[in-house]
């Protein structure tokens, strides 16, 4: 028996039907596609065709200006519209070398340069984005004694804290002249033929510091007749460190409050900067630092706001600096980021105040550092009678290190009623020995009502 072959033909016609959608959905989008591009290719000619037109016209307009006047023609632009796009024109003067051709710049020698070099550029939202902007350039040769022989030119170099040229950064100067441009890709700004005489060089970007941690900056800069005079200026993006505190005693390292932090160059001993945010004499739980400059020697960082405050000055061992992230006890904060949190050790200070037999809460302490410009910590006491910065009322407060050349206590015993302690006995403050003592005190305790020197008032008194 032979098998039956199937005869019919039902469904082909569909399939034909929906192969012949799909050729023409294909043919369809190529011949779109194809058009597509034909109109944008039309309209970046065209674009570019007005482009080149506004260049040349700008061109014209810039050779017709005095060259006194192109002399610092740093970058202007305006807008120009055409039709329904509007153009963007961009202009710049450029002093050249004859003997190179290179822009004058801060490598070059100390001769001035000889032409100037005329640029315009155009974008819009074709030329600049679908198709690289339109730039033309020219010379102008400038006639003899344009210039008078009292002027020279003042050329600043920016870099940063790895020594690379900082691009794009906003430089002003002020004097005979007041100037401002951006500096090139070689970190230079010039300022060409200008008057002899003194100039500030003045830089001021938020976020960004010199060495000493300063946002606004100002270089004074001499310039003298004929040559090219350089100013070389040091400007990064700032580093920001969070400062944590502890405080180290004879039983173990716990956590307190801060008097502010010094941030000590570790390459100079000498560039620190001191942040605090509360008002002087009060404690911190922490501090973040905002505006460090990012050196690349770091930073060893302690408690208080001046040099008598630096632990190197009572304990000759870095262990009493701060504790950096991976560093050991020194941060090397990287430009422009955060660099995690920095732990601060302080020396305790362990002090007890009561009248008698019963502890006096709320009473005043303050220390009085030997070096004047220190902070003068400010204490209160606890429901205890010890002394704390309420910060860390479980723990003996930290205090900056340093000699205090004395201490002063008084407290409200009553309505009308204060008593007034002073001592002018030097307190040393180590983290020798654990918890230390005030002199004159017996184990750190101050009994108002039997010590010696005490006075009475009917008012609040004041400490020194």
């Amino acid at each position: 028996m032979r098998p039956v072959r199937p005869t019919g033909e039902a469904g082909f016609a569909l399939i034909e039907v929906l192969v012949s959608a799909a050729l023409l959905v294909v043919i369809a989008l190529a011949l779109l596609a194809g058009a597509d591009r034909a109109a944008s290719t039309s309209l970046a000619g065209k674009g570019r065709s007005v482009a080149a037109t506004l260049a040349e016209q700008d061109q014209e307009r810039l050779r017709s200006m005095p060259v006194t006047a192109l002399s610092n023609y740093h970058p202007t632009s305006r807008t120009v519209p055409v039709g329904t796009v509007n153009y963007t024109v961009t202009s710049r003067a450029d002093w050249v070398r004859d003997t190179t051709g290179a822009t004058q710049s801060c490598a070059n020698d100390s001769t001035q340069a000889d032409y100037l070099k005329i640029s315009s550029t155009i974008t819009s939202s074709v030329v600049g984005t679908a198709i690289k902007p339109v730039t033309v350039s020219s010379i102008v040769a400038p006639p003899v004694g344009a210039f008078a022989a009292n002027q020279g030119t003042l050329a600043v170099k920016v870099l940063d804290s790895r020594s690379n040229p900082v691009v794009g950064m906003n430089v002003s100067i002020t004097g005979a002249r007041n100037l401002s441009d951006l500096t090139n890709t070689s970190g230079c700004a010039v300022f060409a033929y200008i008057p002899t005489g003194s100039y500030h060089v003045l830089l001021n970007t938020l976020g960004w510091v010199s060495p000493s941690n300063q946002t606004a900056v100002d270089v004074t800069q001499t310039v003298a007749a004929n040559v090219v005079n350089v100013a070389t200026v040091q400007y990064d993006r700032a580093a920001r460190v969070g400062v944590s505190f502890e405080t180290v005693t004879s039983t173990g390292v716990v956590p307190s409050s801060g008097w502010g932090v010094t941030a000590a160059r570790v390459d100079n001993g000498t560039g620190t900067y001191f942040y605090e945010g509360l008002p002087a004499g009060t404690a911190q739980a922490s501090i973040n630092a905002t505006s460090l400059w990012p050196a690349i020697t770091g930073y060893e960082f302690y408690s208080g706001d001046c040099g008598g405050a630096n632990p190197e000055t009572a304990i000759p061992s870095s262990t009493w600096y701060s504790t950096a992230p991976g560093n050991g006890n020194v941060l090397a904060p990287l430009p422009g980021t955060v660099n995690g949190v920095v732990t601060v050790r302080q020396p305790p200070l362990a002090l007890t105040v009561k009248n008698g037999s019963t502890p006096l809460q709320n009473a005043t302490v303050v220390l009085t550092p030997v070096d004047t410009v220190c902070l003068k910590p400010t204490l209160t006491t606890d429901s205890s009678g010890r002394a704390t910065s309420k910060l860390t009322p479980t723990y003996d407060p930290g205090v900056p290190f340093g000699k205090y050349s004395g201490v002063c206590v008084w407290a409200q015993l009553g309505p009308n009623s204060y008593k007034k302690w002073t001592t002018s006995s030097q307190l040393d403050v180590t983290a020798a020995g654990g918890p230390n003592n005030v002199p004159g005190t017996t184990s750190g305790t101050l009994d108002l009502n039997t010590a010696s020197g005490v006075t009475s008032s009917a008012t609040a008194p004041t400490c020194p």
